[in-house]
């Protein structure tokens, strides 16, 4: 895949490293052999580029949450990055490890459907490597941040927190990114509640995810939708109007929850549908009849997710 890369395309490795224990250059024996020295997570990882471009990254944080939700969180100021400097970039290939706490599981799924489009991403792969792979280019990045920070104290300069250990490590050729804990937790916002576990996710080796039919104008569709706005929601081939009472913009996957008709959660059987209809005044019947033909011509878009799985 790093060989074949084109300009419209990038890789990215990623891997949790071990947590960083921080240090002072002089410590008392108890600080030095207890445990109530700050832990930094570091999460690693290498950009693949065409032409045989390479770059190495890695994002910190106090927060030591290392889930789907946690590693998003990581990820975001990446997918940012790839964005701002390669603007050609529309695919996103992404490679790491099985864990299921942390990459395999439905939560990251969701994530990978989704928050890679809200930067205008294209299609998306998410590749997980065998057991027992051994060591892979994001570990030799934390081998070696860890490594640094080391020979810092050894030399009389203490990292006592996470701030002291990106201040003393930005400064080089690793790409630095620190993540605070409040945006970790608001990336809990962007995961909606009751989510189905995929079944046999212990067997998917390789996700893909693609939209289709993209807008050259990614935000025209939400911007059209307002709460009390009259909707048509499309559920099971047929239309069912309702007034929207909620809109979540997470991406362009948009849930309308409907009301008056469209019942609660934004879907209602043929005998709702006509009963909303005979209770719908003439001007919300004229404006039932305008949404219909705006329907026809700008159905929302669509975007697909396939898994790849091996017995």
């Amino acid at each position: 895949m790093k060989d074949t890369l084109t300009d419209d395309a990038v890789a990215v490795h990623v891997d949790y490293s071990e947590n960083y224990s921080c240090k002072y250059a002089k410590e008392i024996k108890d600080t030095h052999f207890g445990t109530g020295n700050d832990q930094v997570t570091l999460h690693t990882g290498v950009l693949y580029l065409s032409r045989g471009r390479v770059e190495a990254f890695a994002s910190l944080s106090v927060c030591l949450e290392h889930d789907a939700v946690a590693t998003w969180a990581h990820l975001d100021p990446v997918l940012r990055y790839i964005r701002g400097k390669y603007p050609e970039a529309h695919n996103i290939h992404f490679i790491s490890d099985g864990p299921t706490s942390q990459y395999r599981n439905k939560t990251s799924f969701y994530l990978a459907s989704t928050v890679p489009f809200m930067h205008g991403f294209q299609w998306v792969t998410w590749n997980y490597t065998e057991a027992s792979h051994g060591k892979g280019s994001p570990d030799g990045v934390g081998g070696a941040l860890k490594n640094l920070a080391d020979r810092i104290v050894s030399y009389g300069t203490s990292i006592p927190d996470a701030d002291s250990l990106y201040e003393q490590l930005k400064n080089n050729s690793v790409t630095l990114y620190k993540v605070s804990e409040e945006k970790i937790k608001a990336s809990c916002k962007l995961v909606p509640p009751n989510l189905k576990t995929v079944t046999g996710t212990m067997k998917i080796h390789q996700c893909h995810m693609f939209s289709e039919g993209r807008d050259e104008d990614p935000d025209r569709t939400e911007a059209t939708i307002e709460v009390g706005q009259w909707v048509l929601v499309e559920y099971d081939g047929d239309l069912f109007p309702g007034t929207v009472t909620q809109v979540n913009l997470i991406s362009r996957f948009q849930l309308i929850f409907g009301s008056d008709g469209a019942g609660e959660g934004g879907v209602c059987d043929k005998t709702k549908k006509l009963n909303a209809m005979k209770h719908t005044t003439d001007t919300q019947r004229r404006s039932l009849e305008e949404l219909k033909l705006q329907y026809e011509s700008m159905k929302p878009q669509s975007r697909s997710l396939c898994l790849t799985t091996r017995n």
